[in-house]
C-alpha cells in the first residue's frame, strides 16, 4: 500500500480512523500492520517525516541507477518486547544477490550522507525479488 511504503503510516491511519468514524468502507487496507507499525515507530520516538527521509535514500541510490520501482515495497512490522520491535521497509530488486548487497553498502552511505540518525526501530533494505 502506498500509504505505508511512502513513510505515511501514522498519517494514515489518522484517516483511516476518520474514514471508519464517517461509516465510510475501508476494506483491503492492511490496517493492523498499519497499527502495530505506528506503535513500534512512536514508542521509538520515529515520525512519518524521519520515516520518509529514510526512504528518500533508498530513492537516491534506485535513481543513481537508474531503477525504477514498480512495486509496492514490503512491511514487515514486528512488535514482540522481548525479542526486537521494529519495522523494515524491503525493495525487492531483479538484481543477484551481489549486487543487491552492493546496493544496500551504497544505501548506508547515503544515509550518512544525508545524515540520517539511524534506529533499530527502523530500516530500509534492498532484497533480491
Amino acid at each position: 500500500m502506498a500509504a505505508l511504503t511512502s513513510g505515511s503510516i501514522q498519517t494514515f491511519l489518522s484517516y483511516y480512523d476518520t474514514a471508519v468514524a464517517m461509516n465510510m468502507e475501508m476494506a483491503g487496507f492492511p490496517v493492523e500492520e498499519a497499527r502495530t507499525a505506528a506503535g513500534v515507530l512512536s514508542r521509538a520516538g520515529l515520525s512519518d517525516e524521519m520515516i520518509t527521509h529514510h526512504l528518500d535514500a533508498a530513492g537516491e541510490v534506485l535513481r543513481r541507477h537508474r531503477f525504477f520501482f514498480q512495486e509496492y515495497a514490503e512491511i514487515l512490522a514486528t512488535d514482540e518486547k522481548e525479542l526486537f520491535e521494529g519495522v523494515t521497509c524491503i525493495f525487492r530488486l531483479k538484481l543477484s544477490a551481489d549486487e543487491v548487497f552492493e546496493l544496500n553498502m551504497e544505501l548506508a552511505m547515503v544515509e550518512e550522507e544525508m545524515l540520517i540518525e539511524k534506529s533499530p526501530a527502523f530500516d530500509v533494505m534492498f532484497l533480491p525479488a
